[in-house]
């Protein structure tokens, strides 16, 4: 059951995209984050 909580949460974090996210996914929101914050401190 473990195994397979951990790849649906994979997989949302990776592929499904959220309206309120401008229809990215979580993963690409936090890349873009990390950038945009990164970048600015650098």
């Amino acid at each position: 059951m473990r195994d397979a909580i951990r790849a649906v949460v994979a997989r949302y974090n990776a592929e499904w995209l959220i309206e309120k996210t401008g229809h990215c996914s979580s993963v690409d929101m936090h890349t873009a984050w990390q950038e945009k914050t990164f970048r600015r401190t650098a």
